[in-house]
């Protein structure tokens, strides 16, 4: 009786033990649980911030991707054939439009890309000033067509005066790099396949024209200021009307027209500074 006894009152005293020892072991339970909740929550707000902020970057370099420039050029064509024979540009201008092919999504360091330049199109045009006493003193010297095409110019005989007409695309590496805010500075190489007219007078001469060209900008949004240098040559195919057979066809129809025609070879030069400015979007 007396062990019975003793066996209920200490099960009497050891309840509220084991009941208080429950009662701390879930709140140290549910202690664990919301540290382990504002973990998680710290950690996905962390990742959030430092994916917004990617996004942020990424869409950046995204809205820079496309450009469309307008440039002015001081350009200068050079006769090969003919010694201390060029001109200088009286006015020049291009326009030309491409888009970037960043090679990487994420920038290095934060702040650089490599990239691809397309420019679809290019456009360059250029007035020459007709150098007359230039010319002069080559043609002193030179073949006989050069005589030709210098000559003085009397009653209806065609004068073009000196122009050139480009059309091509640029292909090549760029590097940009973003230091600060909006600031951007891009350098490239590129390649620039082209056709290429060049009227010198009453001659028309065209090839096709590898040029080549290097440059960079500046760039603060949407807007950049840039500068480049192209140069280029190839020997053009010539084209100019034989006045005198002409006055010699009696007959003259569009059967013999081709016997009125001189053919003939140009090797050419042209190098040029182009300053301009690019819209990027």
């Amino acid at each position: 009786m007396k062990r019975t006894f003793a066996t209920i009152f200490t099960a009497m005293l050891l309840i509220p033990c084991l009941a208080n020892a429950q009662e701390v072991a879930q709140q140290d339970s549910l202690t664990a649980t919301e540290g382990t909740q504002e973990q998680n929550i710290s950690a996905f707000d962390a990742a959030y911030t430092e994916e917004s902020e990617l996004d942020v970057i990424n869409q950046k370099w995204k809205s820079r991707r496309k450009y469309k420039n307008i440039g002015y050029h001081i350009q200068t064509l050079t006769h090969q054939d003919i010694p201390n024979m060029d001109w200088k540009s009286q006015y020049a201008f291009s326009v030309n439009m491409g888009r970037t092919f960043y090679l990487h999504k994420k920038p290095l360091a934060g702040m650089m890309k490599f990239g691809i330049d397309w420019t679809y199109i290019d456009y360059v045009y250029a007035k020459y000033k007709d150098n007359q006493e230039t010319t002069d003193e080559g043609i002193t010297n030179s073949t006989p067509y050069s005589s030709d095409i210098f000559s003085e110019f009397t009653g209806d005989e065609i004068d073009l005066g000196i122009m050139q007409m480009d059309l091509g695309m640029h292909l090549g590496p760029s590097f940009t790099i973003n230091p600060v805010g909006d600031l951007m500075i891009s350098t490239y190489f590129h390649f620039i396949p082209s056709v290429s007219f060049v009227f010198l007078n009453d001659e028309i001469n065209y090839n096709f024209v590898p040029y080549w060209s290097y440059g960079g900008a500046i760039a603060w949004k949407a807007i950049s200021l840039g500068v480049e240098y192209r140069w280029g040559k190839a020997k053009y195919k010539s084209l100019s009307m034989d006045e005198e057979a002409m006055d010699s066809e009696e007959d003259f129809d569009l059967s013999n027209i081709e016997d009125v025609f001189k053919k003939g070879n140009n090797r050419l030069k042209t190098g040029s500074l182009r300053i301009y400015l690019s819209f990027r979007i």
